[in-house]
């Protein structure tokens, strides 16, 4: 899984934004960068965030 998030672009420091989520365990919808993506909803489930204070 950390080396499919790598390729992606999303790696720990990185900046991305939670775009749209679907319901009942549907893909999740990031973007990083200037590249929107979707996700499984296991794998975003396992991203941890910190939010800027």
């Amino acid at each position: 899984m950390t080396r499919r998030l790598n390729a992606v672009g999303i790696y720990p420091g990185v900046h991305a934004i939670k775009r749209s989520a679907q319901p009942l365990r549907g893909p999740v919808e990031i973007q990083v960068g200037g590249t929107t993506l979707a996700i499984g909803f296991g794998m975003a489930r396992r991203i941890l965030v910190e939010v800027p204070q």
